[in-house]
């Protein structure tokens, strides 16, 4: 195996940072969200 296997190679670290970034910005505005409602609501879905 070498190095020059373009799909062996990882992101550039400044797209990683902007990719988990924006991850994390949507997972927890999603869980916000979610327990936003949930506490709204006042007792479970299910």
């Amino acid at each position: 195996m070498t190095d020059e296997i373009p799909f062996c190679r990882p992101l550039p670290p400044t797209w990683w940072g902007r990719i988990k970034d924006l991850l994390w910005e949507i997972l927890t505005s999603i869980l916000v969200l979610l327990a936003t409602a949930w506490f709204a609501a006042g007792k479970p879905w299910f």
